[in-house]
């Protein structure tokens, strides 16, 4: 399923996401939220958050934010695959700013695609929490990937200081929660398989690889603890922003 979102006035905009996202979630229990900015953007990490399975549900909420007005690769990939994103079992939003007429066209030619547009003014600060997150997703499994006694301060702190910046946007913790997790399937994907075994790109698995090479098997000793951590806050028994950074710095 498909929406497109857009117009000149953000303000509009950005409630109309934020509704939509959460009618979805409440559909979708443990859906997880995926924020992708065309800033950021990069095709290996795009595939393997929408080919990615989830905890407990396969479905996830891909917001795809200025991938239709971003540089001409990036536009010309997304346009390409709008019919793979419709009949996706996970839900795309794309989310734009005022777009030209032939864009618009190319899109709602498809007719299962939904359409919002929001004139007038209204401005919001972009929200970066995606922009932040892949890299400190990175940053944080190198750390725990390394034996606990070999550990220093500094790298705690680093690890803890990205959880952190991320934290104070007063983003929702399961969204970043949910590119973790991702993260480390890819780390449990790439372990003791090749590339083409894993199911991985290129790109994801090299990265994963170097990972699970330096995890081992403690990686599902990890996989589990995130898992309790996320078990427990659902069951209002933890705050999960405060047990995901105190996972880095014990």
């Amino acid at each position: 399923m498909l929406y497109l979102i857009h117009g000149t006035n953000s303000k509009k905009i950005q409630d109309q996401v934020q509704t939509l996202v959460d009618g979805l979630k409440a559909k979708r229990e443990f859906a997880q939220v995926f924020q992708i900015h065309a800033d950021n953007f990069s095709v290996e990490d795009f595939e393997g958050v929408t080919t990615s399975q989830g905890l407990f549900f396969d479905k996830h909420v891909v917001v795809c934010r200025g991938l239709l007005q971003a540089k001409k690769e990036i536009k010309d990939y997304a346009l390409k695959h709008i019919k793979d994103y419709i009949s996706s079992p996970h839900i795309f939003l794309f989310v734009e700013e005022d777009l030209d007429q032939k864009t618009v066209d190319a899109v709602t030619k498809h007719e299962e695609v939904k359409v919002k547009e929001y004139a007038g003014g209204g401005k919001v600060e972009k929200e970066d929490m995606s922009t932040r997150a892949f890299p400190i997703v990175q940053t944080y499994a190198e750390l725990l990937s390394i034996p606990h006694e070999k550990r220093t301060a500094v790298q705690k702190y680093r690890a803890w200081q990205g959880v952190d910046s991320i934290r104070v946007l007063s983003v929702p913790p399961e969204e970043f929660f949910g590119i973790l997790w991702w993260k480390y399937k890819t780390i449990v994907q790439a372990l003791g398989s090749t590339q083409k075994e894993s199911g991985l790109t290129p790109y994801a698995y090299t990265q994963a690889k170097k990972l699970a090479d330096a995890y081992g098997k403690r990686v599902h000793t990890d996989l589990g603890l995130l898992l309790d951590i996320y078990h427990e806050a659902h069951m209002g028994e933890c705050d999960m922003w405060e047990e995901l950074e105190g996972f880095v710095l014990r």
